[in-house]
């Protein structure tokens, strides 16, 4: 399973600022829970936007709430450039999606996770679609 946090480099743009493999089932115990990642400060930092993307998509959660929610994706469905004022914890539940970011794109399957730092990003489903959970946090306007 990958594991992939965004945020923005040097030059402004989207990008993954972390990303590594998880293997939680190799030796692990019967029973246990793996820290996977944790924010210092709530809401943790968002990079600002140096984009033409346009404004936030509204996904209904406002600062300091948050939201559940199934994101599906038809066979080789897309969602264009956008980016919204939530931090998201994305977990692909099957099939699988290309996360499509300012400086390049990342292949994701049944497993992997995301947090999605408020950048600008697209998401580009496999042949068989892709179904998602995303836990959506709201936080301040930018």
């Amino acid at each position: 399973m990958q594991f992939i946090v965004t945020g923005t480099g040097p030059d402004g743009r989207s990008t993954i600022v972390e990303r590594r493999q998880l293997s939680v089932l190799d030796g692990a115990p019967p029973q246990g829970s793996t820290s996977m990642w944790q924010a210092a400060d709530w809401p943790p930092p968002v990079p600002p936007l140096q984009s033409d993307a346009g404004p936030p998509r509204d996904l209904g959660v406002a600062e300091r709430q948050a939201g559940w929610r199934y994101v599906w994706f038809a066979p080789d469905g897309r969602a264009k450039y956008h980016w919204t004022d939530t931090v998201d914890f994305d977990t692909i539940l099957s099939g699988s999606v290309t996360l499509e970011l300012e400086d390049g794109a990342v292949d994701l399957a049944q497993g992997d996770m995301v947090v999605m730092t408020g950048v600008v990003h697209a998401w580009h489903a496999g042949p068989d679609g892709c179904l998602m959970s995303a836990l959506v946090v709201g936080i301040p306007a930018r």
